[in-house]
């Protein structure tokens, strides 16, 4: 189980939740994009929630590893979504570009 900070307000998620979250939100920022995301978490009482949360360019979180007797929150699809959000992000071009060292047959002639 992780703790979430953000915004002065503590959220508990599962440990592959949380890493998918952070990952989003730093792939977020490096496209100076935002997003509002849903996720199974714990408030502060321990209640399981269905939470909202916004991630963007401007977004400061803390995560830390928790000992806690609530049971691990699994939702493979959750992760599955934020992990192709985060891919759709950071993913390469399909194509590249030449490089000064893909012309030498050309160089030297005039």
């Amino acid at each position: 189980m992780r703790k979430i900070i953000y915004g002065g307000t503590s959220i508990f998620t599962g440990d592959r939740i949380a890493d998918a979250i952070l990952d989003y939100g730093a792939a977020l920022a490096g496209a100076s994009q935002a997003d509002v995301i849903d996720f199974p978490g714990r408030d502060a009482s321990g209640e399981l929630r269905e939470l909202r949360l916004l991630l963007g360019p401007a977004s400061q979180m803390v995560s830390e590893d928790v000992d806690i007797e609530w049971p691990e929150i699994l939702s493979p699809e959750t992760v599955a979504h934020l992990d192709d959000l985060t891919a759709g992000l950071t993913a390469l071009p399909d194509f590249a570009l030449p490089t000064f060292g893909d012309q030498e047959e050309g160089r030297g002639t005039s």
